[in-house]
């Protein structure tokens, strides 16, 4: 498969700075399970998955490593992105972008071949494909483990706050922080021994 310079500029574009786009994805469900950073209809991404994206990131000189939540809303969203897109000629394929990768990482993991697949097809979504996109994930069966957030009905992938571990909350305080101790003394009495 011979390959442009113009498509091989633009995915290591996207190896040096992992734009995202926000798609309004919508799913419910519990926690995926052990090891499992999401599922979309049987698609699995695992932790390890997330952790080759970053390596393979690290790798190169400069570039950015995604943050684990764009990793997961991207590869969630990947299999309704390439649906969307299929028939339309415009998709590159896995080879394609490994091909083009490989240039600048050696064994690049399948994994961060798929992330820079959805990250270079999103840029070619309009807002006709998005509604198609967004319609099709709100009928699939998404989970996601919450440290990476929750899916919601029409705003996508809603980020999950940095401590993610609700601490237990502290004691009850005074009604009436002004208030005396009761049992303190009365103020002017001398206490009694």
């Amino acid at each position: 498969m011979k390959v442009s310079r113009a498509r091989a500029a633009r995915v290591a574009a996207a190896l040096t700075v992992a734009s995202t786009v926000s798609l309004p994805l919508a799913a419910c469900g519990a926690s995926p399970g052990p090891g499992v950073a999401a599922t979309s209809d049987g698609y699995v991404i695992t932790e390890s998955d997330l952790d080759d994206i970053a390596r393979d990131f690290s790798s190169v000189q400069g570039a950015q490593v995604p943050s684990r939540t764009e990793m997961v809303s991207l590869l969630v969203a990947r299999p309704f992105v390439l649906d969307s897109l299929s028939g339309s000629g415009q998709v590159l394929s896995e080879e394609g972008v490994r091909q083009l990768v490989q240039k600048q990482v050696s064994g690049v993991s399948d994994a961060t071949v798929q992330y820079l697949q959805v990250t270079t097809l999103q840029q070619q979504l309009d807002p006709q494909k998005i509604a198609t996109i967004t319609q099709a994930m709100s009928k699939a069966n998404i989970t996601v483990d919450p440290r990476y957030g929750t899916y919601e009905p029409g705003k996508g992938l809603v980020a999950t706050p940095e401590n993610w571990i609700v601490p237990q909350s502290a004691p009850a305080s005074p009604a009436d922080p002004g208030a005396p101790d009761p049992g303190a003394p009365e103020p002017g009495t001398a206490p009694t021994p």
